[in-house]
C-alpha cells in the first residue's frame, strides 16, 4: 500500500497480523503473549533461566527473540501430572 491510495477497509484487512510460523522467532510480547503472562514475569521468567532466549546485538542494545518451540518446551519441565498417571 503506498501513501496516495486511500484508506478503506479492504487496505485494513490486509494490513492485519498473521499467525507466526512455527520456526520463527518471536519478540518479548510476542512470547509474553503466547504464554499469557506480562512482559514483567517474562523478564523475570529470563532473568531466572527458565525459558530460553536469544540476545542479538551488543549487551546494551540488544534484541531479545524467542523461538516458539524452545518455549513449548521448556514449559513442558513444569507439567505436573495427575498421581498414578502414565508417561
Amino acid at each position: 500500500m503506498n501513501d496516495n491510495q486511500p484508506m478503506n477497509f479492504l487496505n485494513l484487512r490486509c494490513m492485519t497480523t498473521t499467525p507466526t510460523p512455527p520456526d520463527s522467532l518471536l519478540s518479548k510480547k510476542e512470547a509474553a503473549q503466547l504464554l499469557k503472562i506480562s512482559l514483567r514475569t517474562l523478564d523475570t521468567w529470563m532473568a531466572q533461566r527458565l525459558i530460553p532466549f536469544f540476545k542479538i546485538g551488543d549487551a546494551k542494545n540488544a534484541i531479545v527473540r524467542f523461538k516458539r518451540e524452545d518455549i513449548l518446551q521448556a514449559l513442558s519441565r513444569f507439567k505436573v501430572y495427575a498421581e498414578g498417571y502414565a508417561t
